[in-house]
């Protein structure tokens, strides 16, 4: 396996398989997100009170009840032997970047005082369902939407506006809503 940056500085990772290609990948990411990695680890496990307090102590609460760690290892345990493997070899190369690298950690960790915490392959499914839920972030703006919609469409076209029961451009249901409680309607 090779690993070389380009002019812009973006790693490029060659490699002769799928089992290479996750050390190689694991070791680039350690190398070059380190901070990023433990802080993702300790938001899926409800650990950032650890660094930051107690004033995070709540957002911990709402990530374990959420068993994003749980999840993701269920995840792991149902995933077959080959799959498994590529992200134990992620996991193992972040680890050893970690444990035996000379390269100073970023400013975060001695700022935080923080050390890296061990990265589990299950940790990589937990931060995949992490992004989900960011991805999905917006189901209580959906849902407003979808309810004002229900709600107006009764007695108001949507169509001029372009929407339906199933979307609609929300900045202009917006200035409809705007421009309907202005009015006294």
């Amino acid at each position: 396996m090779r690993i070389t940056r380009d002019a812009a500085d973006v790693s490029h990772v060659f490699a002769q398989g799928q089992a290479d290609a996750s050390l190689a990948l694991g070791y680039t990411h350690a190398l070059e997100h380190s901070w990023q990695l433990e802080f993702n680890r300790r938001v899926m496990r409800g650990e950032l009170s650890k660094l930051l307090g107690p004033a995070k102590l709540e957002t911990d609460k709402l990530m374990r009840s959420l068993g994003i760690v749980r999840a993701a290892q269920k995840q792991f345990d149902a995933l077959p032997a080959e799959n498994k493997q590529l992200l134990e070899a992620y996991a193992v190369s972040i680890d050893n970047f970690h444990a035996h690298s000379s390269q100073a950690l970023p400013p975060n960790f001695p700022i935080a005082r923080a050390k890296p915490g061990l990265w589990t392959p299950a940790d990589s499914l937990g931060w995949g369902i992490m992004m989900a839920l960011d991805l999905g972030g917006n189901w209580g703006l959906e849902f407003a939407r979808l309810s004002a919609v229900k709600s107006i469409s009764n007695s108001v076209s949507l169509r001029p506006w372009g929407c339906s029961l199933h979307g609609c451009n929300f900045i202009r249901l917006t200035t409809l809503t705007t421009r309907t409680f202005s009015s006294g309607n």
